[in-house]
C-alpha cells in the first residue's frame, strides 16, 4: 500500500495558498487517500475554536443513494449540522475510492483531520484529528 503524501497544515497559517476566501459551510472531502472535515465560519468566535479544538465531537455517517451525509455537532451545542459527500462533486484526478470499512482490520482506525478555517480570511483557526473505527 502506498502512503499518500500529506500536506503540512499549522494553525495562523492559510488553509491553501491559492485562495483566501470561502463560502460559509462545512465540507466533508475525500481526495489523495485521505478524509478532511473542513468547516468555514466568518470570523469564528472563541468558544467556535475553544469547540473544535478540544469539547466533545458527536458524528454520524449516514449514506443516501450517491451521496454520504456527515452529521457533526461540537460542544453543548444541541444543533446538529451536517456536510455531505459525493464522489460527482471531486475532480476526476482526485477520485479515488476508499477502503471499504469490512476490508479493514478490526483494530483499524480512520483519521480525520477537523479544520476550522476563517471563510473570510483563508486562515486555520483550529485543528484536530479524530478517529474512528471501521
Amino acid at each position: 500500500m502506498q502512503i499518500p503524501e500529506l500536506h503540512r497544515y499549522s494553525v495562523g497559517e492559510p488553509y491553501s495558498e491559492k485562495r483566501r476566501r470561502w463560502p460559509e459551510g462545512a465540507q466533508f472531502l475525500y481526495r489523495r487517500g485521505q478524509f478532511e472535515f473542513l468547516l468555514f465560519f466568518n470570523r469564528p468566535r472563541g468558544q467556535e475554536v475553544l469547540d473544535v479544538r478540544k469539547a466533545e465531537a458527536r458524528f454520524a455517517l449516514l449514506p443516501y443513494r450517491d451521496t454520504l451525509f456527515f452529521p457533526y455537532r461540537f460542544g453543548t451545542n444541541p444543533r446538529w449540522s451536517y456536510a455531505t459527500f459525493s464522489w460527482w462533486l471531486h475532480e476526476a484526478e482526485e477520485r479515488q475510492v476508499p477502503i471499504p470499512p469490512q476490508e479493514l482490520a478490526e483494530e483499524s482506525r480512520i483519521a480525520i483531520p477537523i479544520m476550522l478555517v476563517g471563510a473570510d480570511d483563508g486562515l486555520i483557526k483550529a485543528m484536530r484529528l479524530v478517529t474512528f473505527s471501521p
